[in-house]
């Protein structure tokens, strides 16, 4: 129990070689939540250098060390596993803490409802108001949900063996019969012993369902008792807490949580600065000044209300987890309606003097590890969890933000971080689909991915202010960096750098969200391609000189397309490489979507191990809530760009989604499972494509035939599609969701696109496995594989006009 798994041995499929064989691996041990460690080669010959032998596991890497060894004892390389298994966990440490059950909040609310707010309202300027209010929050805090010392609790997990005495009589039965076994070692009895053993099993299997059962059922919060149970199945043999903490600094190990702390807090304060130093050691150039002005200005804020404030504390999720004056959004949601008045006197005021006050300004850091060791601090990066009454007010702030912003179209425009409408799906779209305009007319295009290196961390405040001063915002103001964790943190780094695609001109067509950016170059000739690339990069590293941002060329790749891509010369300095991941999307330089789709059938393969644990443990609700949340997601990013590629692709995606359903149904893995995706009302990756390129399409408002004669035709309301020459252009999202949003009946193109999407999922769905009514879509129609017709891409004959959906 709770023993982590370790397997080695001679597989003989090549893990240096991307095949399908190494991908089937791959998929298989992630299905059983298990992982193969990366090695160097294990067999060479003259002629060849492969890795065919495997160390897999499950454990964390910084558990287990592998060393391959050279032996001479055959071709093959010896590997040595050294596993850190020792039981050594943090010492339970004694914490204040509050609890926060029913009766404590009904004991907080009644306190704050009989406190008197004449103090705050009196109070001349934002620091004494808020200091007055958090004074008695503060108290009735104390009376109502006073903090008590307790021990942290050793994590539990759902493991537990529940007490019963019918499964303590079956376990009795098993353990008589294998010890019988070990005396005779006779064939019988071992199936005899392994029978019962399947019984105990079983059993144990049911309680535990049971119990989940129970608990779900007796939950004020099922929601959040179900996600206990998805949790408790998809950790880590170990979790980060139970795990004691340790720095290297200095050639010494450190083990005392109050000096860890210091070094982290000395480390992420310093680091902005100490990688500029290193970075530029010339102090760049003025700023650029952007060319942009705004017609008005925000000089004065709109106040606030009541109702405003309302609505912004109920749109907070309703997390424990708190800032430094140890309130939770949890609490605040519940007494929403006897802080609002005083909530609004502090923030008007705030909005009127220019103040925040300075009690919200201290953060609590929590460090994230990110790859590597923990045990080294550059492995880590600071998230700030503030207190929850500063997100209150910046949000507040940046409503009044955008909006001015939004009146005067100063919005970057290709910027998609961020901002309303717009997601990294959105700068996904708009990076591939231009890429495919230019392959469609013939140009060779570079796709340079540009790395910075501490980009939140790195802003100066004088440069920011003089920046958004050129927006209109200007009147009473606001040293480095804005907090990872804060509202107005990631919108004030998008103005930050909104003026990157004003400066870059016309070498290049840059496509961002936040700190990642794309810039595209094009060309007919490969030494003009070179050239426009070369002159965007420079302007580039020349921006992040002017505006103190770190431009980290060894971590910068370069990416060719086109059928000239191979003679095209990346910029120096930088890498050329054949695929990059942007976004969470895996990029290959021929947009095949191969590489991507290997990595998507590993994580659908993990999330199948936890389907069938929570489908053993769990309710049917628990499972679908885990396929939703763990599996379909996956699916659903990005589908509509890789949802274009080959059939054998989503051929990978939807066997995978197969054994989902088969999972969730009970079936076997030969049985049909076409109506329990209609039973389940799950769309497969086909239907998920179809509906998702189709609302895309829809959401852009291409231009319609009827646009461009006066004629009243029966397709006037059609999508006018482009002529185009290659077989990728159909693949365009654009293009090829504007294409099967012609096919729909007439009755799908009145429909909002909210409306539009349940009925296409309906239709779609419903339609598995029939024939009648229905044509498949040829791939010289829609770009689209005829196989496709099979799984849900049947679209209805040009001349029917409506779908009965009763």
């Amino acid at each position: 129990m709770n023993c982590g798994i370790c397997i080695l041995g001679d597989i003989n499929v090549n893990s240096l070689v991307q095949t399908k064989e190494s991908s089937a691996v791959g998929e298989l041990l992630a299905s059983f939540n298990i992982s193969r460690v990366s090695l160097p080669p294990t067999r060479v010959t003259p002629t060849s250098a492969t890795s065919i032998d495997m160390v897999c596991t499950d454990l964390d890497e910084d558990k287990i060390d592998v060393k391959v060894l050279q032996t001479y004892l055959s071709d093959h390389t010896g590997q040595i596993c050294d596993l850190d298994i020792s039981c050594e966990t943090r010492k339970p440490q004694m914490a204040l803490t509050r609890h926060f059950g029913q009766e404590h909040l009904l004991n907080l609310k009644r306190l704050l409802d009989l406190q008197s707010s004449e103090k705050v309202y009196s109070a001349p300027d934002p620091e004494e108001a808020y200091s007055t209010f958090i004074g008695i929050f503060t108290t009735a805090l104390d009376v109502a949900c006073p903090l008590k010392k307790t021990r942290n609790k050793k994590r539990k997990h759902n493991n537990c063996v529940v007490s019963n005495p019918e499964a303590d009589n079956l376990r009795s039965i098993f353990t008589i019969a294998h010890n019988k076994y070990l005396l005779t070692g006779k064939v019988e009895d071992k199936f005899d012993a392994f029978q019962k053993k399947k019984a105990y099993d079983l059993k144990l299997k049911n309680l535990r369902k049971q119990a989940n059962e129970e608990a779900i059922a007796q939950s004020d919060n099922k929601s959040r008792t179900i996600w206990n149970i998805i949790n408790s199945e998809r950790a880590s043999k170990r979790h980060v807490s139970d795990v004691m903490w340790q720095l290297n600094v200095a050639d010494e190990t450190i083990e005392d949580l109050g000096k860890i702390a210091e070094y982290f807090n000395k480390h992420f304060i310093n680091a902005a600065e100490m990688t500029l130093s290193n970075n530029i050691p010339i102090r760049a150039p003025a700023a650029h000044k952007p060319k942009f002005h705004a017609a008005t200005t925000l000089f004065e804020y709109q106040p606030s209300t009541i109702e405003e404030i309302l609505k912004i504390i109920a749109s907070l999720k309703s997390k424990t987890s708190s800032g430094i004056d140890g309130i939770s959004s949890k609490v605040l949601k519940f007494c929403r309606s006897e802080i609002s008045q005083p909530l609004v006197n502090i923030i008007n005021k705030s909005l009127t003097r220019g103040v925040f006050p300075t009690e919200l300004k201290i953060s609590k850091i929590y460090p994230l590890h990110k790859q590597g060791s923990r045990k080294e601090l550059k492995n880590f990066r600071p998230i700030s969890l503030v207190p929850t009454i500063s997100k209150i007010i910046e949000k507040v702030v940046l409503s009044r933000l955008l909006q001015h912003l939004e009146t005067n179209n100063l919005l970057p425009p290709r910027q998609h971080g961020f901002i309303s409408g717009r997601s990294t799906t959105s700068a996904l779209i708009d990076l591939i689909e231009h890429l495919m305009d230019n392959l469609e007319d013939g140009n060779t295009a570079a796709g340079v991915f540009l790395d910075l290196s501490k980009a939140f961390d790195s802003l100066d405040h004088a440069v920011l202010l003089s920046k958004i001063n050129s927006l209109g915002i200007v009147g009473t103001p606001l040293r480095r960096g804005v907090p990872q964790g804060s509202v107005l943190g990631p919108v004030l780094f998008v103005l930050f750098t909104g003026d990157l695609p004003d400066y870059l001109g016309n070498h290049c067509y840059p496509v961002s969200y936040a700190d990642d950016t794309v810039l595209i170059s094009n060309s007919k000739s490969v030494p003009g391609l070179e050239m426009n690339t070369i002159t965007s990069v420079n302007m580039a590293q020349e921006y992040c000189l002017r505006n103190d941002l770190i431009f980290n060329a060894s971590k910068t790749k370069c990416l060719t397309f086109g059928k000239n891509k191979d003679e095209v010369h990346a910029p120096p300095n930088l890498e050329r490489v054949r695929t990059t991941k942007h976004l969470g999307v895996v990029i290959d330089d021929r947009l095949t979507w191969n590489c991507h789709i290997d990595g998507l059938c590993k994580k659908l393969s993990s999330a199948l191990f936890v389907l069938k644990r929570i489908k053993s443990i769990g309710t049917p609700t628990a499972t679908r809530t885990a396929y939703h949340a763990l599996f379909e997601t996956h699916i659903r990013y990005g589908i509509v760009l890789w949802g274009g590629s080959s059939a054998g692709n989503l051929q990978r995606v939807l066997v995978l989604q197969k054994r989902a359903i088969r999972i969730m149904a009970d079936l076997d893995f030969r049985d049909s499972c076409k109506e329990a995706f209609k039973t389940l009302g799950i769309p497969t990756v086909i239907t998920l494509y179809i509906t998702e390129v189709i609302l895309h399409a829809y959401t852009q408002r291409p231009e319609r035939n009827g646009d461009i004669h006066d004629y009243n035709t029966r397709r006037a309301n059609d999508f006018s599609l482009p002529l185009h020459h290659s077989a990728l252009f159909a693949k365009k999202p654009s293009y090829a969701g504007a294409k099967l949003y012609n096919m729909l009946p007439k009755n799908f193109k009145t429909s909002t696109p909210q409306v539009l999407k349940k009925r296409l999922i309906k239709w779609l769905v419903g339609s598995l496995g029939k024939k009648e009514g229905f044509l498949s879509v040829p791939e010289v129609q829609t770009g689209l594989p005829t196989w496709l017709g099979k799984w849900g891409v049947q679209m209805p004959r040009q001349s029917e006009q409506s779908v009965n959906f009763n």
